[in-house]
Parts: structure tokens; C-alpha cells; sequence
């Protein structure tokens, strides 16, 4: 087994490209469910849910500076 260190610049780093890329995919499903809802199907309990995960993300990854 291999290990390796990381310095925490390394690590926040890699965490806040990680919330950047949820973000992404959740604004992009939003933006194609609210386009056409009936192509672009989302079970109607994550709609709001999605929603608050979105503002939370942001919230998130402006405090670590992203």
C-alpha cells in the first residue's frame, strides 16, 4: 500500500474543486428540469431540496474562497 502527505492547501484545494464540480452539475440539472420539465425529469422531492443544496454549496465554497 502507498501513502503520501498533503498540506492542507492540497487538501482544501482539492475538496473545493470537488463542491465546484456538484455545483456545476446540480445548477445544469436545474437549468434543464426548469427548461422542460417533462423531458428532463427530477422526482419532485429534490426539486426544493436541490434548490437549498445550491445555496448551500455557494455559501461553502465562498467561505473557503472559491
Amino acid at each position: 500500500m502507498y501513502t503520501f502527505e498533503l498540506t492542507h492547501e492540497q487538501v482544501d484545494r482539492i475538496v473545493t474543486n470537488e463542491l465546484k464540480d456538484q455545483l456545476k452539475y446540480l445548477e445544469r440539472e436545474m437549468a434543464e428540469y426548469e427548461r422542460d420539465p417533462h423531458e428532463n425529469w427530477i422526482h419532485h422531492d429534490d426539486v426544493p431540496y436541490n434548490k437549498k443544496m445550491i445555496k448551500a454549496l455557494k455559501k461553502v465554497i465562498g467561505h473557503y474562497g472559491g
